[in-house]
């Protein structure tokens, strides 16, 4: 009896742990960040706009806002989406655009990273947590036709895989500073 009430306590001192992950992921990361948005193409820096994300606790829910606002323009730049805790003992995560459009994301160490397609592109989207507590936004974003196939032979005995690469069409990037 005393071996199966240690092992329940282990348990539910594990789930604890867990929440204390989700809440600390969302919590520490809970804020309005500000910065500019500078988007490169194939010939260099293409535009620099202003950018804020908006990290903030929905009353009433384990889930947190997840406001995006690209220009100036604070209404018609406002990208409104919710995180979700979908299962933080693995760092899953979910982004609701609330438009049907929901896409997983996962925290690895202080970065929550998405990778997903649409319309013919891959998107890989990273935000970083620094250590001055600010936030780094990046993008990338390539076509999902690949430009070359290499590899997918035998060498000296070896059979080596193949290997696709993708051209990369778009980087994104934005240093955001937190409001106090």
């Amino acid at each position: 009896m005393q071996k199966l009430i240690t092992i329940l306590c282990l348990f539910l001192f594990s789930l604890s742990i867990q929440a204390q992950d989700t809440l600390s992921f969302l919590e520490s990361w809970s804020g309005i960040y500000v910065g500019t948005l500078d988007i490169y193409g194939p010939k260099g820096l293409a535009q620099s706009l202003p950018m804020e994300l908006h990290i903030l606790p929905i009353e009433g829910s384990e889930n947190y806002s997840w406001l995006i606002i690209y220009g100036e323009d604070k209404v018609e730049g406002a990208r409104d989406y919710i995180i979700e805790p979908t299962d933080p003992s693995t760092g899953l995560y979910t982004i609701d655009e609330q438009n049907t459009i929901r896409i997983e994301g996962y925290l690895r160490g202080n970065v929550y990273a998405e990778v997903f397609t649409v319309a013919g592109s891959q998107i890989i989207v990273t935000t970083e947590k620094l250590e001055d507590g600010n936030l780094l936004w990046e993008i990338l974003a390539n076509s999902t036709e690949p430009v070359s196939s290499t590899g997918n032979e035998v060498f000296e005995e070896e059979e080596i895989p193949e290997v696709l690469t993708f051209p990369v069409s778009v980087y994104q990037r934005a240093l955001l500073k937190k409001q106090d």
